[in-house]
C-alpha cells in the first residue's frame, strides 16, 4: 500500500483514508490523531501507518522508527487504535493488542529460522531472538474511550431488551472498573 501511495505522490495516511469509509476510516483517523501524524517526526525518525481487519476487529497502528549507523532498526513508539465490536474484558483486549505489537515486531525484525544439514538450529526461545523488554517500544492505545462506548452500547442493548425501552447510559469509569473486576464467565458457542 505504501508503494502505491508513493507512486501516486500521496501521503500514506491520506491515501489510505481516501479509500476507506465507516469503521475502518474512523480507526485509521484515530491512530493518526493519536500519533499526531501531521507533525514532523523527531530528527532521524520516520513514521509508518497500517490498518488491518482480522477476526472482525479493525486495528490501525502508527510506528515511530529509526535506523542507527549499523543498520539496526529501532521501533520507539507504537500507537494502536482498534474497533473490536463488543468487548467483555477491556484489560484482556488491551493485552492482546500490546502483545500483538511485540509478536509482530519480533517476526519483522528477527523472524528467521536457520536450517543446517537438514536440522533447525534454534531449539527454543534462548536460541531465537525476540523483542526483549529493553527494546520494546512505548505503546499508546486508543482503546479506553472506544471500549467504554462499546460497553455502554452493549449494556444499553441488554437493558433495553429486558425493560422494553431505550435507556441513555452515563457510565462512570469507576463503575466500569468495578464491573470489570468481577469474574467473567464465557459461554462456548459452536
Amino acid at each position: 500500500m505504501d508503494e502505491i501511495a508513493h507512486e501516486a505522490g500521496e501521503d500514506p495516511f491520506a491515501f489510505r483514508r481516501k479509500h476507506l469509509e465507516g469503521r475502518h476510516r474512523a480507526v485509521l483517523e484515530r491512530a493518526a490523531e493519536m500519533a499526531n501524524w501531521g507533525s514532523r517526526p523527531v530528527e532521524g525518525h520516520a513514521r509508518g501507518i497500517a490498518i488491518r481487519e482480522s477476526f472482525g476487529t479493525i486495528v490501525a497502528q502508527v510506528a515511530d522508527v529509526s535506523v542507527d549507523d549499523q543498520g539496526k532498526v529501532r521501533v520507539h513508539t507504537v500507537w494502536s487504535a482498534a474497533d473490536p465490536g463488543e468487548v467483555i474484558n477491556p484489560a484482556t483486549f488491551r493485552a492482546q493488542i500490546e502483545g500483538g505489537v511485540i509478536y509482530g515486531l519480533t517476526a519483522a525484525l528477527y523472524g528467521e529460522i536457520t536450517v543446517k544439514n537438514g536440522r533447525v538450529q534454534e531449539r527454543n526461545f534462548p536460541d531465537y531472538d525476540m523483542v526483549r523488554m529493553g527494546d520494546a517500544p512505548r505503546q499508546h492505545d486508543g482503546l479506553g474511550q472506544a471500549l467504554l462506548r462499546f460497553r455502554q452500547a452493549a449494556t444499553g442493548q441488554q437493558q433495553r431488551a429486558s425493560l422494553h425501552q431505550r435507556l441513555r447510559l452515563h457510565v462512570r469509569l469507576v463503575e466500569l472498573a468495578a464491573e470489570l473486576a468481577q469474574p467473567v464467565h464465557f459461554e462456548h458457542r459452536p
